[in-house]
C-alpha cells in the first residue's frame, strides 16, 4: 500500500456526494447513513472516553459486505461503491473531482469510477494471476499489483512478482519475475521495496529501472537461527525500513518473533518487541508507521502473556522506549493528521466495529458504526 497520508486534500469529493445523491433519488437517501448503535466498554488495559460521532471521523473509508462507504463531514456514511461479491484486497485513490477503487476479481485487477460506476477489468489476462492491487499514488495512472503465470496446480502457493499497468490498461510489465508478495511504496512514490529469498530485500527504483539488492546478513541482525525480515513499512523519512523477524533468536530452544528496524544509511539494525508465540508461526500482521516517525501500530499472534487472545494490538515508540497494549484488534490506520489510530476489534472470532485510539489521551473509544464494519483507509476532507 501507498503512503497513504501524503493523498491530495478531497474538499471537491462532497460535491460528488450530492450529485449521486440528486441521481439516486430521496427514495435511497436513508441508505446512506448508518444509525449509531450501542456504546461498548475498551479494554480495562487504558482508560476510555464516550462512544464518538461520525463527525469526529470523517473521512473513514470502510466496507460491509460488498458495499464501499465513507464518512462525510456532515456526519453521514456515503455509500460509494457496490462491489462485486468475490473482490478482494481493494485500494481506494481520492482525486479532486473521481474516487477510484481497484481491487482483485477472478484473478485479475479491476479499476472502478464512483462517478460513473463502471466496473473494468484492467489486466484481463488469461496466463497470469494477478493479486494485491494498489494505486502507485505518486505516480499518476499507475497500479502496482503481484503477477504470475498460472500453474497446472491451483493448491499451489502463490508468490507474485511486482507488476504494474496503467490505468487505461496499457503498459503492463512485470518488473522483477523473482519477487516476493509484500510490495511497499517508499513515501516520496519513487521505489519499491520487497523481500526475497535468502535473506535479500529488494529496492527497485522507478527512476532509473534499477534494482538494489541489500542483504540482511550485513546489517547486524540478532543472533541465532534467524530466518530473515518480512518488511512490512517505510519509516517517513525513507531511512528505515521495519519488518517481522522470527526464528530463534536468541540460540535459545524457544522459536521468537521481533520487530527488525533496518537503517538503510548506517546499514545497522535493531530489535523490538520479542516474544515466543504460543500457537503457530505465522507472519503477524503488517506494521504501520506513525507520520512524525516516532511510533509504530501492529498486532501480535498468540502472545503467552495473553493466551486468551489470539490477536493484540499495539503502538510502540520506535526507539524502543515504550510498548503500549491497546487491546484486541487488527488492521491499524493512522488518522490523517496522525493524532489517532483507527483499527477493527476483534473478540476472538467476532468482530466488534471499528475503534479509535488517541495517542496523545491514550483514551479509545467504539465509534458509531455498525459492528460488521471493515475498516478500509481513513482520508483527509480539509481542502
Amino acid at each position: 500500500m501507498s503512503y497513504r497520508h501524503k493523498r491530495k486534500s478531497l474538499f471537491p469529493l462532497i460535491i460528488i456526494f450530492v450529485f449521486l445523491f440528486i441521481a439516486n433519488g430521496c427514495a435511497q437517501r436513508k441508505n446512506t447513513i448508518v444509525h449509531p448503535t450501542a456504546t461498548q466498554s475498551a479494554t480495562p488495559l487504558v482508560n476510555t472516553t464516550p462512544t464518538a460521532y461520525l463527525q469526529d471521523i470523517a473521512g473513514l473509508v470502510y466496507k460491509i459486505d460488498n458495499k464501499l462507504w465513507m464518512v462525510g463531514e456532515d456526519g453521514n456514511s456515503h455509500l460509494l461503491f457496490n462491489l462485486p461479491k468475490d473482490a478482494y484486497t481493494l485500494d481506494v485513490q481520492f482525486e479532486e473531482n473521481n474516487v477510484k477503487i481497484v481491487y482483485e476479481h477472478q484473478d485479475d485487477i479491476w479499476i472502478s469510477d464512483v462517478n460513473t460506476q463502471e466496473q473494468r477489468n484492467l489486466t484481463n489476462t488469461s496466463d497470469r494471476i494477478e493479486r494485491f492491487p494498489q494505486f502507485w499514488t505518486e505516480r499518476s495512472g499507475v497500479v502496482l499489483f503481484a503477477s504470475e503465470l498460472r500453474k497446472e496446480n491451483s493448491f499451489d502457493s502463490f508468490s507474485g512478482a511486482p507488476t504494474t499497468i496503467n490505468t487505461n490498461g496499457e503498459n503492463y510489465q512485470v518488473l522483477d519475475e523473482n519477487g516476493g508478495e509484500k510490495f511497499l511504496f517508499s513515501p516520496d512514490g519513487r521505489r519499491v521495496a520487497y523481500h526475497l529469498p535468502q535473506k535479500l530485500i529488494a529496492i527497485y527504483d522507478w527512476e532509473t529501472s534499477q534494482t538494489e539488492f541489500i542483504d540482511t546478513n550485513l546489517y547486524e541482525l540478532p543472533p541465532g537461527r534467524q530466518e530473515g525480515i518480512w518488511i512490512q513499512s517505510w519509516s517517513p523519512d525513507e531511512r528505515y525500513l521495519a519488518g517481522w523477524i522470527k526464528g530463534y533468536l536468541s540460540y535459545g530452544e524457544k522459536y521468537q518473533f521481533g520487530i527488525g528496524i533496518i537503517d538503510l544509511k548506517s546499514k545497522t539494525s535493531r530489535l523490538l518487541h520479542v516474544y515466543s508465540p504460543f500457537a503457530g508461526g505465522d507472519i503477524p500482521p503488517g506494521i504501520v508507521w506513525s507520520l512524525d516517525g516516532q511510533w509504530m501500530a501492529f498486532s501480535m499472534r498468540s502472545e503467552p502473556d495473553f493466551p486468551g487472545e489470539i490477536i493484540s494490538l499495539w503502538v510502540a515508540r520506535a526507539d524502543g522506549t515504550e510498548d503500549v497494549r491497546i487491546g484486541k484488534g487488527i488492521n491499524p490506520i493512522w488518522s490523517p493528521n496522525g493524532s489517532q489510530l483507527a483499527y477493527d476489534r476483534k473478540v476472538k472470532a467476532l468482530v466488534d466495529g471499528i475503534w479509535i485510539y488517541d495517542l496523545e489521551t491514550r483514551l479509545q473509544y467504539k465509534t458509531f458504526l455498525p459492528n460488521e464494519a471493515k475498516l478500509i483507509d481513513w482520508i483527509s476532507l480539509i481542502p
